[in-house]
């Protein structure tokens, strides 16, 4: 069995819900996987600062007047909540929904089935 999958919008429903249709091919699979690579490098962030401060420890343990372990355990599990809360934040006004609808009016195919109707 193939693994490449590609969904694609073939009628609209009474309820203007939106049918998909499998349909394989490898292209769909391609993007399925960027799909992962993309949501697995937006935590990159938390990473690089997570590396910064571990090999920097040593300078901001002598800023901070604490030693370097303490300033790892401090600053990382930081970093880790203060993005989290942003996306609490993003999350609390809408911003997910205000993004699905750019990415919907950016996309030709969804702009063609959306015609039909």
């Amino acid at each position: 069995m193939n693994p490449c999958c590609n969904l694609t919008m073939l009628q609209a429903d009474v309820g203007h819900e939106i049918r998909f249709k499998r349909r394989w091919n490898c292209a769909a699979w391609l993007a399925r996987q960027k799909y992962r690579y993309d949501l697995g490098a937006s935590f990159l962030q938390i990473v690089t600062f997570g590396m910064l401060v571990a090999a920097e420890r040593n300078n901001l343990a002598e800023l901070f007047g604490m030693r370097p372990l303490a300033v790892l355990a401090i600053l990382v599990p930081s970093a880790v909540l203060a993005v989290w809360l942003w996306g609490v934040m993003l999350d609390a006004v809408g911003f997910s929904r205000s993004y699905q609808h750019e990415q919907n009016e950016r996309n030709a195919m969804l702009q063609k089935a959306a015609e039909r109707q």
